[in-house]
């Protein structure tokens, strides 16, 4: 038997997530081959692939202690302190030999692990995966309370480990899809602006976030996007999704972090270059939603509750806002706060690198409140082009709502342009500002401050 040894909680994390990985790796590369039921074995490369696949997950399942081996070819005996899984590795399924396995483990250095590998047919292995996935969820309950202290000390620090992080190459491949000429610029209600809503649904759903827009009439359960019909035969749309607050009264009030997912579309070809990007506008504000969305649904559950809300056709009347506050999913006197992210993608030069600034600071307390608890944001340094009645989070102010725009637009001149394309766009600063509000944020939705307006400041 290997000698235990413990493990830190970023260790446990990343073993039993690789696990997760490649057992996935092996259903897809089954489904890829052979369909849905496959009809075959694995052969060739895919063989030696699989051979490679299971024997990390083996090793893997080693190093987190879940694992105890018998010496003879017929069994292999998975334990855990809350599970135990026995498995005859000369499965029969449909009466016929479904997979054999032969483990033999030796010391961690050199070889660990040598499997041989039988007949395999792709409906037992299906099982075998999701015993290997049922196994890793059962981890010991002291590794468990471990992963947990990991989150809640991440917290405090967005620099730790355990905890998902702002990464420039999510940053990038998020805004890469958005602002491509694939999606034609996300005209206001046009088919490319469902398009847009559809993949912030998408990513909304990975990072664990709940859907809370419009009822699904097949399922009766909720749907990320709202569906809002304009005149004309034409509809535009937002997306809706929420954490729900873990603390009984502070779930009842809610904090709404949202930016625009549309732009303008296609304009005339003469220029040469017709599509309208808005890499900058605003692609960037909704990188920072799904970003906040992602690293805020990796931790632990926030007190307040919190809406994601993507809006559609803020460029041609703030359609998507006016809906959503025509039919709140709470009422407006329970958000707290809303911060509308607009055109992030890059640095303003009249504040200091990797700052942001706020819409109407000087209006109410809650953006002294974010930077005193670590958000680089500062007073807008535009004051003379009002912002802040510029973005969707003015109609919000307008009902009551304490709502601001974040922003470091510079006033560059590829705003409203087709210039306005990924080609501009700062990816070390979005990275940097986006990761900077996350911690402000969070102290925010676990908080018991309510921000208010300054005498004589509200709209």
């Amino acid at each position: 038997m290997l000698k235990p040894r413990s493990f830190r909680t970023d260790e446990v994390e990343l073993l039993s997530n690789r696990i997760v990985r490649l057992s996935e790796e092996i259903y897809v590369l089954s489904r890829w081959k052979y369909g849905v039921p496959p009809l075959g074995g694995f052969y060739g490369a895919d063989e030696t692939r699989l051979r490679s696949i299971l024997r990390t997950i083996i090793f893997h399942l080693v190093l987190l202690k879940l694992c105890r081996f018998r010496t003879d070819a017929d069994n292999l005996l998975l334990c855990s302190t809350k599970a135990t899984v026995q498995s005859k590795l000369s499965v029969r399924v449909a009466g016929c030999c479904a997979i054999e396995c032969y483990i033999a483990v030796g010391k961690l250095s050199g070889e660990c692990c040598e499997m041989k590998i039988s007949i395999i047919k792709s409906t037992t292995l299906v099982i075998f995966v999701l015993c290997l996935l049922s196994l890793t969820a059962s981890l010991t309950d002291a590794q468990q309370q471990r992963v947990r202290r990991g989150r809640g000390s991440a917290a405090t620090s967005g620099s730790q480990r355990g905890m998902a992080r702002v990464e420039e190459r999510n940053v990038r491949a998020h805004i890469e899809f958005l602002a491509s000429d694939a999606l034609q610029g996300r005209g206001s209600a046009s088919q490319y602006e469902l398009i847009t809503g559809h993949y912030i649904a998408a990513q909304l759903r990975q990072f664990g976030i709940e859907p809370a827009g419009d009822i699904d009439a097949a399922s009766g359960g909720k749907t990320f996007l709202q569906t809002v019909a304009l005149a004309e035969a034409k509809y535009t749309w937002n997306v809706v999704g929420q954490i729900r607050g873990s603390d009984p009264k502070g779930s009842r009030e809610a904090v709404l972090l949202s930016a625009h997912m549309d732009h303008l579309g296609t304009g005339d070809l003469a220029s040469g270059d017709n599509i309208y990007n808005g890499a900058d506008d605003d692609a960037s504000g909704v990188v920072a939603v799904l970003e906040l969305a992602r690293a805020l649904g990796a931790g632990p559950k926030p007190k307040r509750t919190i809406y994601f809300v993507l809006f559609g056709s803020e460029e041609t009347g703030g359609h998507g806002s006016r809906y959503f506050i025509a039919r709140p999913p709470l009422p407006l006197s329970s958000i707290v706060a809303n911060l509308q992210f607009e055109m992030i993608g890059r640095p303003d030069p009249k504040v200091p690198p990797s700052t942001l600034w706020l819409t109407g600071f000087e209006r109410s307390n809650l953006g002294a409140g974010l930077a005193k608890n670590g958000a680089r944001l500062v007073a807008d340094p535009h004051p003379d082009q009002n912002f802040f009645q510029r973005s969707d989070n003015y109609a919000l102010a307008k009902r009551g709502v304490v709502a601001h725009t974040v922003s470091s637009f510079g006033l560059h001149k590829e705003y409203h342009q087709p210039s306005d394309d990924l080609s501009h766009i700062d990816f070390a600063h979005m990275t940097r500002a986006i990761s900077s509000i996350i911690q402000p944020v969070r102290w925010l939705v676990n908080s018991t401050f309510k921000p208010t307006w300054v005498e004589g400041k509200k709209p």
